[in-house]
């Protein structure tokens, strides 16, 4: 059987709502309704609006004057960074990495490193290499170096 003549054939339920397009007076008088509404609801709308508005601006406000007061903050570091520095000794690029939040914390700890640097004692150096010390060089407590002698002693060596 066909799908046509299984729907044909079943009964409509009981339940089933029927949409029947109301008549054009109660469309007319629904949108007058609905138009009452909206102007009530204008004022409302544009009132909060504003609101928004004024809401943003404030908060604008808000997050230049954070912005502002951030900056002077890290000026205010850096300047006691730099006074903590000259005071010890060390340099500011040390100095910043020390946690502290007051002069006193920072000097502290600063003059903790600045004593601890004091203390270790510093690489060793390299030595310096001696240059020469061939068997064809000459003694070092020899004022005699002949040119013609080294020059020999090179040709001999280089193999050309």
């Amino acid at each position: 059987m066909s799908d046509e003549a299984i729907n044909e054939t079943e009964p409509a339920a009981p339940d089933a709502v029927v949409y029947a397009p109301p008549a054009a007076e109660d469309l007319s008088a629904e949108l007058e309704q609905l138009r009452a509404q909206l102007a009530e609801y204008v004022p409302i709308v544009q009132a909060h609006q504003e609101a928004e508005e004024a809401r943003k601006t404030e908060e604008q406000h808000l997050r230049e004057q954070v912005e502002a007061v951030q900056s002077e903050l890290g000026e205010a570091r850096r300047l006691l960074l730099r006074e903590v520095a000259d005071e010890t000794g060390l340099s500011a690029d040390v100095i910043a990495l020390i946690q502290g939040s007051t002069k006193g914390e920072l000097l502290s700890a600063a003059s903790v490193i600045a004593e601890r640097a004091k203390s270790t004692s510093a690489a060793p150096k390299r030595p310096t290499p001696t240059v020469g010390g061939g068997t064809d060089a000459p003694p070092p407590d020899s004022d005699d170096i002949d040119p013609i002698k080294i020059a020999r002693a090179f040709a001999e060596r280089a193999r050309f």
